[in-house]
């Protein structure tokens, strides 16, 4: 996908913004100027010093029969979306810009960046808005699932600014920023298993809450979820979450291999126990600090000789057995046998260990799992 827009850069001339596709690292937006030679009647288009042509039409159909130079060929333009067509319900969740102020770029995302701003000069709250060259569809669908899920332990909507281009997708603000970041780079590098199970516990809470929705979120890991002050968790980026049973495959979205169950590896349709799956996993980088799963292998490994034949990630230093039994039964071969994420909940909430560590394990009460 690509399109043709103004250069930021140089007023008068072209660029041309294209989405590839990396297996390693998922989709990424490549920008190359379009170069006119000459004046306007006997004058050439080319992009870097390549084949040229008297008009851009003629430009882009010649990249799109062959690459010659570009990251990949062009296939098709990105569709020209306008923001009438937000579908926010009838309620008001629109926002005037002017209450809005953009104080510092803080993430890049697949579809958009995300800046911290504030609104009406003194609540603080994060903006997405999207990336050159991406289509919008990703970042309404984001917005029209915010609206639609509220719970305590979900990233929740303020509203949006979709009058004029580019439009803001305006959130609540979680001051330490990812789970991964807190639990690598921040305060949660010193925190112990209780509160990691903790923060579990939340964030199978909110889960919980979408399965009882019959939502999917299809992204869920530790650097998708967001944390406030004191520990608070909120599970967040729903552009990708869908009603349950809509038939999605790994097809419609960059594969994340390492949170990915095996049956959607296989291009079987995404469920809410692939989350459970995903669950299991975000629940590695909890004991472990934000460790990369499957540590040391290189995604072929883990799609080809590993997961798909039965492999899972052995138990993890301090991670009590009753702890790693639940991360087994989050990877069940059989997506039915997998617990529920209510059940999840309730026994991360409900997990009990002892002060002492010598009787730690003695303490930690057995899996009995409910799935359904």
């Amino acid at each position: 996908m690509f399109i043709v827009r103004d250069s930021e850069s140089n007023p008068g001339a072209f660029s041309i913004s294209i989405l590839d596709y990396d297996s390693d690292r998922g989709n990424k937006v490549k920008h190359y100027r379009i170069q006119k030679r000459g004046d306007d009647e006997t004058g050439s288009y080319d992009i870097d010093g390549g084949a040229s042509f008297p008009a851009i039409a003629e430009l882009i159909k010649h990249h799109q029969r062959k690459a010659d130079g570009l990251c990949t060929k062009l296939t098709y333009p990105c569709p020209r979306e306008t923001p009438k067509t937000v579908d926010l319900g009838d309620d008001d969740w629109e926002i005037p810009k002017e209450c809005l102020t953009l104080e510092k770029k803080i993430a890049v995302g697949l579809y958009a960046d995300v800046w911290k701003g504030v609104l009406e000069g003194k609540t603080p709250v994060a903006i997405k808005t999207p990336k050159m060259g991406t289509s919008l569809s990703a970042l309404l669908a984001e917005a029209n699932n915010m609206k639609k899920l509220h719970h305590p332990n979900l990233c929740q909507l303020c509203g949006i600014c979709s009058l004029k281009e580019p439009i803001y997708i305006v959130m609540e603000w979680m001051c330490n920023g990812s789970l991964l970041n807190y639990l690598t780079n921040g305060e949660g590098r010193n925190l112990k298993l209780p509160k990691l199970v903790d923060i579990g516990a939340r964030i199978a809470s909110g889960m919980a809450y979408m399965e009882s929705m019959n939502y999917m979120h299809r992204r869920l890991a530790a650097r998708n979820v967001l944390v406030g002050d004191a520990n608070i968790v909120k599970v967040a980026c729903f552009a990708e979450t869908r009603i349950n049973g809509s038939g999605l495959t790994e097809r419609s979205i960059p594969v994340i291999v390492r949170w990915t169950a095996p049956e959607v590896l296989i291009q079987n349709p995404h469920s809410i126990k692939s989350d459970v799956w995903a669950f299991g996993i975000l629940l590695t980088e909890l004991v472990t600090h934000g460790q990369c799963p499957y540590l040391g292998m290189n995604n072929e490994e883990v799609i080809k000789r590993q997961v798909l034949q039965g492999y899972r990630m052995p138990k993890m230093a301090n991670c009590p057995d009753a702890l790693y039994e639940l991360m087994l039964k989050c990877w069940d071969k059989d997506p039915a046998a997998r617990p529920t994420l209510e059940f999840l909940h309730s026994y991360l909430k409900d997990y009990v260990f002892a002060e002492e560590p010598e009787h730690e394990e003695s303490r930690i009460k057995t899996v009995v799992c409910t799935s359904t």
